[in-house]
C-alpha cells in the first residue's frame, strides 16, 4: 500500500510541476508579448504648445519624421497651464508619455528630484551633442552632473510694439528708462494705453519684476535673492517695486489686465488698444502666423531699457527642453530624443514659433530679419537669466506670481508685496 500511495503522490507532484511550468511559460509569453508591443509602440511626445502657442511644433515633428522615416512619433498637446499643474501626476501614471517638453531651470530640476525623468548622457555622447549646443545651453540640460533632455527653443523677452503708431508719433525705440517714460507719456496723450499686460495664468507679470530688478540691482544680487541669501526687504528690491508702482500710478497699463492672457495683450497691440507689450519671442509666431502682421514693417521690438548704466545688461527668457521620461527609457525613446537636435527639426521650430534655435549648427540665413536682429541684441548683452518662476524654488515661485498679480491689479502697495515675498522666503528657508 505504501508504494501505491507514493506513486499517487508522485503523480500529483508531477502534475503540479507541469501546471507550474505551463503557468510560468504563459506568464513569460504574456510578458514577452507586452514587451514586444512596447517595443513596437509609437513614441508618445506630450507638449504644452497648444492654442496660441501652437506655432512651430507641428512643423518640427514633420521635419523629424521626414528625416527619420522609421521614427514613429505621436505628438499630443496638453493645455499650457494644466500641463504645469498635472505633469508630475501624469508621469507617475500608467499612461505616461515617453517624451515631454519642459522648461529648463527649477521646473526640470523638480522633475529630476522626483525621479520621473531618465538621464540621457549616452544620447549626448553618441550624437556628439556637446558640439551642437553652446556651454550655456549644455548647462541648462544638466542637473546633478547628468544630462536630462535636449533644448529645442530659446526665447528672448523684450518689448514688441505697433510700428505704425511709433512712426506716426515720431517715436524711436527707447534705450534708457527716461526715454521709455517719455514714449509711454506720448502714447498715453495720443489716447492709447502705452502697455498691455495680460494676467491670466499669472506668469506674464513676472517679467516686470525680473527686468526692473536686473536693471537696477543686477544679476548676482537676483541670484542670491532667489537662493534665500538676500532679503526681499532689501532696499534694492524695494526700488524695483517703486519703479513698477510709478508706472501704475501714471496709468500706463491697459486697464483690467485680469480679463485677458498674454495673447490677449498681443492682440490689444494689434487691435490698436495699446502701443506695446513686454513678452517673449513667441509673439512673433502669433503676430505673423495668425494676425497677419509683417515683422519689421508693421511690428517691431526693442530691449528692456537701461535703468542704471553701470549694471550688467542681462538678457531674459526661457529655454524649452524635451526630456525622456522613465517610461520612455527604451531605444526608440532615445532615438526620438536625439532627432530633436537635428538641424531641420530645430530650424522648423524656430521658423514657426519665433524662437531662436539652440543648435549652433542652424545657419544665420535660416533666420528671419527680425530674428537676426534679436540675435544681435542678445550678443550685446553681458549674460542670460531665466524668468522668476523658472529660477525660484516652487513655493517661492507660486507666492511670487500671486503677489505680482495682486500688486498689478488690486494693491499697488510696495510694503505689502515686500512683506508677502519675505514671508514666502521664510517658509522656504526657515
Amino acid at each position: 500500500m505504501r508504494w501505491l500511495f507514493a506513486a499517487r503522490l508522485l503523480c500529483v507532484w508531477a502534475r503540479a510541476c507541469c501546471a507550474a511550468v505551463l503557468l510560468l511559460a504563459a506568464v513569460g509569453e504574456a510578458q514577452a508579448g507586452k514587451e514586444d508591443l512596447r517595443a513596437s509602440a509609437p513614441v508618445v511626445f506630450l507638449h504644452y504648445w497648444t492654442d496660441d502657442f501652437r506655432t512651430g511644433v507641428d512643423a518640427m515633428v514633420q521635419a523629424m519624421t521626414r528625416q527619420h522615416p522609421s521614427l514613429q512619433l505621436l505628438a499630443q498637446g496638453f493645455e499650457h497651464e494644466a500641463f504645469k499643474k498635472g505633469i508630475q501626476a501624469m508621469l507617475r501614471g500608467e499612461g505616461a508619455p515617453d517624451i515631454i517638453s519642459y522648461w529648463a531651470g527649477q521646473r526640470t530640476k523638480a522633475l529630476v528630484e522626483a525621479d520621473v525623468l531618465t538621464p540621457v548622457d549616452d544620447v549626448w555622447r553618441l550624437h556628439g551633442l556637446d558640439e551642437v549646443f553652446p556651454p550655456a545651453l549644455r548647462e541648462a540640460c544638466t542637473y546633478g552632473g547628468q544630462r536630462f533632455g535636449v533644448p529645442v527653443t530659446m526665447h528672448w523677452v523684450g518689448f514688441f510694439y505697433d510700428k505704425a503708431l511709433f512712426d506716426a508719433l515720431h517715436l524711436a525705440p527707447p534705450r534708457s528708462w527716461d526715454e521709455f517714460l517719455a514714449v509711454c507719456e506720448a502714447i498715453r496723450r495720443h489716447g492709447r494705453a502705452p502697455v498691455a499686460l495680460g494676467l491670466q495664468g499669472q506668469w506674464p507679470a513676472q517679467y516686470w519684476f525680473d527686468f526692473l530688478l536686473l536693471r537696477t540691482a543686477g544679476p548676482e544680487f537676483r541670484t542670491r535673492l532667489l537662493n534665500g541669501e538676500e532679503s526681499f526687504l532689501d532696499p534694492r528690491v524695494r526700488r524695483a517695486f517703486v519703479l513698477w508702482q510709478d508706472l501704475l500710478d501714471r496709468e500706463y497699463f491697459l486697464p483690467q489686465p485680469a480679463l485677458y492672457d498674454w495673447a490677449g495683450a498681443v492682440k490689444a497691440v494689434h487691435g490698436g488698444e495699446a502701443g506695446m507689450t513686454l513678452m517673449g519671442t513667441w509673439v512673433v509666431g502669433l503676430l505673423e502666423g495668425k494676425l497677419g502682421w509683417k515683422a519689421c514693417e508693421e511690428f517691431d521690438f526693442f530691449a528692456f531699457p537701461v535703468v542704471d548704466a553701470e549694471v550688467p545688461r542681462v538678457n531674459l527668457g526661457p529655454v524649452d527642453l524635451v526630456a525622456l521620461t522613465r517610461r520612455g527609457d527604451r531605444p526608440q525613446g532615445r532615438a526620438a530624443l536625439a532627432a530633436f537636435a537635428d538641424v531641420p527639426a530645430q530650424q522648423a521650430m524656430s521658423r514657426g514659433s519665433g524662437a531662436l534655435a539652440p543648435s549652433s549648427r542652424v545657419p544665420p540665413e535660416a533666420y528671419s530679419s527680425m530674428q537676426r536682429r534679436i540675435l544681435d541684441e542678445i550678443r550685446t548683452g553681458d549674460t542670460w537669466a531665466f524668468a522668476f518662476d523658472l529660477n525660484a524654488p516652487e513655493r517661492l515661485a507660486r507666492a511670487g506670481l500671486q503677489a505680482f498679480e495682486d500688486f498689478q491689479t488690486r494693491r499697488h502697495d510696495v510694503d505689502h508685496v515686500l512683506r508677502v515675498m519675505h514671508q514666502a522666503t521664510l517658509q522656504r528657508w526657515p
